[in-house]
């Protein structure tokens, strides 16, 4: 289930976004087991030419599927997770399409008790400047912190 962070995203989805939008703002959603990406499909597509300039051209509804490597690798490159002082891996398990957005969902490994969270978050800083990434922690307590370029990373104790 999706909370407050999720529909104030949407809420952003629903504004006039015409093929270039104002807003540059992605969810990422930690849990034990799993990451979830809440981003707008332009800005995923635009990051993923921009990284590999040979990716496969899709429809909005395919394009994640066509790309899961891509998309995979570079958000390996851009998003740290270190739980408990342990850098965690993730692969990308699934995306659905929703309007202008892609949820993107990776797995990773379960945890158990969460002490300590740190999280470094640069993904589309590189072509966006004014890129926020929320970032939302479930693991034992509820943890949030917006990160930008000029501060890309948090750390919680848990």
């Amino acid at each position: 289930m999706h909370t407050v962070f999720t529909y104030l995203f949407a809420l952003f989805l629903m504004l006039d976004l015409r093929s270039e939008h104002a807003v540059y703002i992605s969810v990422v959603e930690i849990t034990d087991g799993r990451v979830e990406v809440k981003v707008f499909t332009d800005d995923l597509q635009n990051a993923i030419r921009n990284f590999d300039p040979n990716m496969k051209m899709a429809q909005d509804d395919q394009f994640c599927r066509e790309n899961r490597n891509t998309i995979q690798s570079y958000f390996q490159r851009n998003l740290k997770i270190d739980i408990n002082d342990k850098p965690m891996e993730f692969s990308y398990a699934s995306a659905t399409t929703e309007g202008d957005s892609y949820w993107i969902v990776f797995d990773m490994g379960k945890v158990g008790t969460w002490k300590t969270v740190s999280v470094e978050d640069r993904h589309f800083m590189e072509i966006f400047p004014t890129q926020t990434n929320i970032i939302k922690i479930i693991g034992g307590k509820q943890r949030f912190c917006k990160l930008t370029i000029g501060d890309p990373s948090c750390s919680f104790p848990m």
